[in-house]
């Protein structure tokens, strides 16, 4: 993995190379999106029997690969939404069954809404949710608070939103939510003054 510095020069990523081998061969096919819904590129490839895919931190680093069982010797991958519900999929072609192998992403843990502070404001109010599984960057993730949907984010990561009290929420008592790809977060309550 080589960072580019924004003048035509690479430098080589922290935690340096990661080597993927089976028994001396090397993988086959390359394949980069997000693949676990953080909001950060990963990488996939075809080695032996398996595809494996290498979460990236954000930062240029990779992890450790998690592999999953593919036919024998597959020679291409590729990443699409094969089945549209907006998670990346992988698909390999495998040379030695004259096969393709197909791996539909699974369905990502709901968002986990702990705690929201102040637990009451004003139309306009940044308030601060924490929890997790927000994902990295919004995206197409939202907060509901009732049937009012925010629109102005300070700020957003896996851990922590602060977002302000959206137009259209009524006063009074009303619950508050994380929405994102993969279900939306039991609720809190928010008093609206």
């Amino acid at each position: 993995m080589l960072l580019g510095d924004g003048g035509g020069g690479f430098a080589g990523a922290p935690g340096g190379d990661v080597v993927i081998t089976n028994n001396g061969g090397p993988p086959s096919g390359l394949a980069l999106g997000d693949f676990d819904g953080d909001g950060r590129q990963d990488v996939a490839s075809a080695l032996g029997m398996r595809a494996l895919v290498l979460r990236g931190d954000g930062k240029g680093g990779l992890s450790k690969a998690v592999a999953f069982p593919v036919g024998a010797h597959p020679v291409r991958l590729v990443a699409a939404d094969f089945n549209g519900d907006r998670m990346l999929d992988l698909a390999t072609a495998d040379y030695a069954e004259n096969s393709v192998s197909v791996l539909l992403n699974g369905p990502r843990a709901a968002p986990v809404l702990r705690d929201l502070t102040p637990c009451q404001g004003r139309l306009g109010a940044v308030i601060t949710l924490t929890g997790a599984r927000f994902g990295a960057s919004r995206g197409a993730s939202v907060v509901r608070f009732g049937a009012a949907t925010a629109v102005s984010y300070a700020a957003w990561s896996a851990t922590k939103i602060k977002v302000r009290v959206p137009p259209g929420t009524v006063k009074g008592w009303v619950k508050a939510t994380v929405r994102t790809v993969a279900g939306r977060s039991a609720a809190k309550s928010f008093r609206r003054l």
